[in-house]
C-alpha cells in the first residue's frame, strides 16, 4: 500500500500510465484498488496528517 497527499491526483496519474481501476472499489474515498497492466493488484491510500488523533485501541 502506498500513501498519497492527493488521492484524486494520484488515481489520474495512475490510469495514465497505464494502471486499470476495477469497478468494486470497497475503501470508499480512504484508499483505492489498481491493477497494474500485468493484472497484479495494488493499493493507494490517502495520506492522514500528522496532527490527525488516532483512533482509540
Amino acid at each position: 500500500m502506498t500513501a498519497v497527499d492527493d488521492l484524486a491526483e494520484a488515481e489520474a496519474l495512475l490510469l495514465e500510465s497505464g494502471a486499470a481501476k476495477p469497478e468494486q472499489q470497497l475503501g470508499g474515498e480512504r484508499w483505492r484498488v489498481f491493477t497494474d497492466p500485468a493484472g497484479h493488484p495494488f493499493c493507494v491510500v490517502g495520506a492522514v496528517a500528522m496532527d490527525t488523533p488516532a483512533a482509540p485501541a
